[in-house]
């Protein structure tokens, strides 16, 4: 019997969005550093500590292909279940509500050079919001820099803004202050219609592929 040939999954990432694999470890990990290395609102001091561990699985890393199989998105969602859990993946004391958790915490957002403001983020980010609705998370979190352009849709989604106590990150300098940003389950509603305009077109054009992100979202977490 012939040995079967090993499968490309690049054949079959084509214009789509879905939950990155250990196979895109090296392209998520370029892909960042590219963004955070460009970035406005920071300095990159620790490039090491962007790297992606295939082996933690509560990092659920989702990524955005183009046409010709490219890796040109990606964002991560952690799962947090209290106040102290979320302090520690995003780098910051801040004093949040014990009602807000559990929560979806989103960062590591990353596109490619020439891609930024053509809507894929946004696929990216609707498919996490959409899941923690649809899994029953309390909120959805992450650290932002305030005058950042993105800002200014988060605002008219709902998220509200906190100004942490302490900043300990140690991979970036922030060159604009940082605060953290969440939305409440209550308004989880309202945001997804804000957001659909934005995101409507690349949601049909990049079709989410493989198994509902809600379910990966749900498996169990430590709550520390």
């Amino acid at each position: 019997m012939n040995a079967e040939a090993p499968h490309d999954q690049r054949l079959t990432r084509l214009s789509c969005v879905g939950v990155a694999s250990a196979a895109d470890r090296d392209a998520v990990n370029a892909l960042r550093l590219e963004t955070y290395s460009a970035a406005r609102e920071f300095r990159l001091l620790r490039p090491d500590l962007l790297a992606w561990d295939t082996h933690d699985r509560s990092a659920v890393v989702l990524g955005g292909w183009d046409d010709t199989g490219q890796l040109v998105a990606t964002i991560q969602c952690r799962v947090a279940g209290s106040p102290a859990h979320a302090e520690a993946q995003v780098g910051v004391s801040v004093a949040m509500a014990a009602s807000l958790f559990p929560a979806v915490v989103m960062g590591r957002a990353a596109t490619a050079p020439g891609r930024t403001g053509r809507g894929l983020n946004s696929v990216l980010r609707w498919h996490c919001l959409t899941a923690a609705r649809d899994a029953g998370f309390s909120s959805v979190l992450g650290l932002a820099y305030q005058g950042a352009p993105r800002m200014r849709t988060m605002e008219a989604m709902g998220y509200r803004a906190l100004e942490p106590e302490r900043v300990w990150d140690p991979e970036v300098e922030p060159l604009s202050p940082p605060i953290l940003v969440y939305l409440g389950r209550a308004l989880f509603a309202g945001a997804l219609d804000y957001l659909w305009p934005l995101a409507a077109e690349g949601v049909s054009a990049f079709p989410w592929q493989g198994p509902p992100l809600s379910q990966r979202l749900a498996e169990p977490v430590e709550a520390s």
